[in-house]
């Protein structure tokens, strides 16, 4: 998709379970480097309102396997 060039929307890309971008923020950067501090960044405006509509996330498209907790045990 990258190379293509542009080409309107790209194919919706997920994971095998929801999970929350915060929470994966914060492991990961346990993992690389545990005195990291991450701080909230609250959605605003019309952003906050289609990820509360459930808009934000994938509903088709292409699904990994490989899990997230997986993904970060390979990183580590």
């Amino acid at each position: 998709v990258l190379t293509d060039g542009p080409a309107g929307h790209a194919p919706e890309l997920g994971g095998p379970q929801p999970l929350h971008v915060p929470d994966m923020v914060r492991r990961y950067a346990q993992t690389v480097d545990p005195t990291v501090r991450v701080l909230p960044a609250p959605l605003l405006g019309a952003a906050r309102r289609l990820n509360k509509a459930g808009v934000l996330r994938p509903t088709q498209g292409v699904r990994g396997e490989r899990t997230f907790d997986q993904w970060l045990t390979e990183a580590r």
